[in-house]
């Protein structure tokens, strides 16, 4: 369980206990950040950790995190505030920030953002969802992006009222299928 300021709260069901992670400053290998946005377990079972100060790679049998925090250059991400976070079908882990979305390298642990002319820094990413045609759907504080092969498009309310969301402000996206 994140948690707002308290960090994260591990319950096991079987024995009714908690067992809290918290944000040491003198352990490099305690969560980078107490106040959790997102926790994703990805397909080979790892856990990632969005906080306000850095994605945290979570290790349940060491109980260690390793973190990515913002770096200058091209091996870090603009923003450590990590909002979202998915994984799609082809092994992609995309990460929504408060300053665009960008694509994780896990073989070399390094973070690269999206082309800046389709989805954009110094946007809000709020949440991020592949759907069934494998493209993915991005939430932000003003509209829809739309990624299909590489290329993002943006839906907003402001083209056809009739057709799109009422309001621009996408908080969370599912897929709903007939």
């Amino acid at each position: 369980m994140g948690t707002y300021y308290g960090g994260i709260n591990w319950f096991n069901a079987n024995t009714e206990e908690f067992w809290h992670f918290r944000h040491d400053p003198d352990d490099p290998a305690s969560i980078s950040n107490n106040r959790v946005n997102v926790i994703h377990r990805d397909d080979d079972g790892y856990i990632w950790v969005g906080t306000h100060h850095g994605l945290n790679l979570f290790n349940p049998e060491k109980q260690e995190f390793t973190t990515f925090q913002q770096y200058p250059g091209e091996y870090g991400h603009p923003s450590d505030q990590i909002n979202a976070i998915a994984h799609d079908r082809k092994g992609h882990l995309w990460i929504g920030t408060n300053d665009g979305l960008f694509l994780f390298d896990s073989s070399f642990h390094r973070v690269n953002m999206l082309n800046k002319k389709g989805v954009s820094d110094r946007i809000i990413i709020n949440c991020i969802e592949e759907v069934h045609d494998g493209s993915i759907w991005v939430g932000t504080m003003n509209w829809l992006y739309i990624i299909r092969d590489g290329k993002p498009e943006y839906i907003s309310a402001q083209k056809d009222r009739s057709k799109y969301p009422s309001n621009n402000k996408i908080i969370d996206i599912i897929e709903y299928e007939e």
